[in-house]
Formats: C-alpha cells, structure tokens, sequence
C-alpha cells in the first residue's frame, strides 16, 4: 500500500528542485559518496555564483529534506565551524515517492 504524499511537503520540496543551481549541486553531491562536502562542489558553483548564494541553496536543500548536514569544529580564526552537506536518500526516496504516487 502506498502512502498518498503530503502535499504542502511535496509542493516545497519541488520548489527546492525548480533551480537549475539546486539542481546542479545535487547532482554534485550525488556523485559524491565521501560523506563530506568536496571543496570542488564549492569550487565549481562559486566561480558564477556569489558563496552566499551557493550558501543559500545549500541551505534550501538542506530545508526541504533533500540533504543531510553535518557540523564539525573547525579553527577559530577560519570561523569554527565546518558543514558538511550529502545528499539524503530518505528526502529524494520521499519525492519519487510522491510524484509516483500522483500517476
């Protein structure tokens, strides 16, 4: 039995996946199984888009279940904090999920 996906979730989580940046990332992410953020994925989206911005979607992802975050210490006089995103099977298995559900 299929769960019928809610869908005010399904409507923000699609949201999120209607940026050809956010998408990008995720791809990104999905070809990276390290666990940790690459700097390249950084790298590779900064030099056409601002770090707050690429901040910004990474955070929009993160909100919409699409990614997991993790946050590690760092150096004091580099910030102090490190995240880490990785993209979140549970939050893409919802999505498919969800729009399988509406055929």
């Amino acid at each position: 039995m299929t769960r019928r996906a809610n869908p005010e979730v399904l409507a923000v989580t699609l949201k999120a996946l209607a940026s050809p940046a956010r998408l990008e990332i995720l791809t990104l992410l999905a070809g990276h199984r390290g666990g940790q953020t690459p700097k390249w994925v950084e790298g590779s989206l900064t030099h056409r888009l601002t770090q707050p911005t690429v901040s910004h979607h990474l955070r929009t992802l993160f909100n919409a279940g699409l990614l997991t975050r993790k946050e590690l210490e760092g150096p004091r006089d580099r910030g102090g904090e490190y995240v880490f995103y990785a993209v979140s099977a549970s939050g893409m298995d919802r999505v498919l999920n969800g729009l399988a559900g509406l055929r």
